[in-house]
This record gives structure tokens, C-alpha cells and sequence, in this order.
């Protein structure tokens, strides 16, 4: 939207502006921010009003679950963790005394290690920008303002977000 300054009786000082009432999300710009006039002549500046719109997330390539990456994947996993279960029980094999503390051992690994295996994935994310503030469907009531000292216009427009 374009916005014009038409001085009178020589007023040829910077004019500065502003903008009140947007709704969530809308953000507001002039270019240029400020205009001179000079005698006789129209100044101008265009105004941009930008609404925020609702951004869905990517979707997550990673999952909680490592082990769920793709087919095949889960029977890898799965084989290299069966060592380490063996060799957990080989001290129960060679001394019969402590097989029940091998066996709780060698127990209590494997859930550690299928933990750390599935959650070496996580943590990561592709990236994409989501809009927490989205503007709301609806009509306002924007007041553009233009200020040069302790003079001061105002006008109003109807905003209407679709």
C-alpha cells in the first residue's frame, strides 16, 4: 500500500510512521521509513503488512528408535547384539561358582546396550521454521500514523485476513 504526504504552507520536515492495531502474528514495514516532502511535492512510502501464517512442522526422519530406520536395519541390530549376550556368559562356562553373577551381568548389559543402540538416532532434525504465532482469521482495525515533531496524522484501514 502506498502511502503519500502532500505538505502544506512550505512543511518540508522528515516524516516518520507507524502502525497500531495489527493482529497476532502480522508485522508491519515502511520502505523508506521516513519521507521528506518538499514544497509542492507528494512524498511517498510503501507499506508492507505481513500476516503470519500457520507453518506445519516436517515431518521427523528420526524416531525415537533407532532400531526403526528402514528395513534390514533391526535384523543388523539385533546381530550385534547377540555377542556381546555371549560373551557375557562365557566367565558362567569357565567357572561354574560365579555363572549366576555372569548371567546377571551379561543380563543387566543387554538392555543397556540395546538403550544405547536405539538412541544414538535421536537428536537430530532436519530443520524447517514453524510460526508459533500464526494471525488469526478475521478483520481489524489498523491505524497508520505519521509523525514529524509534535505534528501528527492519523488514518485508519480495515485489515482482512483470509
Amino acid at each position: 500500500m502506498q502511502v503519500n504526504v502532500l505538505p502544506a504552507n512550505g512543511f518540508a520536515l522528515p516524516v516518520n510512521f507507524t502502525v497500531s492495531g495489527l493482529p497476532t502474528g502480522a508485522t508491519f514495514q515502511f520502505s523508506p521509513t521516513s519521507v521528506t516532502p518538499t514544497a509542492g511535492a507528494t512524498a511517498n512510502t510503501t507499506l508492507n503488512i505481513t500476516t503470519g501464517t500457520y507453518t506445519a512442522p516436517p515431518p521427523n526422519p528420526y524416531e525415537v528408535s533407532g532400531l526403526r530406520r528402514g528395513p534390514g536395519v533391526e535384523s543388523l541390530a539385533a546381530g550385534a547384539l547377540v555377542p556381546f549376550g555371549f560373551l557375557a556368559l562365557l566367565p558362567a562356562l569357565r567357572k561354574r561358582k560365579r555363572s549366576l553373577k555372569a548371567i546377571v551381568l551379561g543380563g543387566g548389559a543387554m538392555p543397556l546396550l540395546l538403550v544405547a543402540l536405539s538412541l544414538s538416532a535421536c537428536g537430530g532434525s532436519k530443520g524447517g521454521v514453524t510460526n508459533p504465532n500464526p494471525t488469526p482469521v478475521g478483520t481489524s482495525t489498523v491505524t497508520i500514523t505519521a509523525a514529524s515533531g509534535s505534528l501528527i496524522h492519523t488514518t485508519t484501514l480495515t485489515l482482512t485476513v483470509q
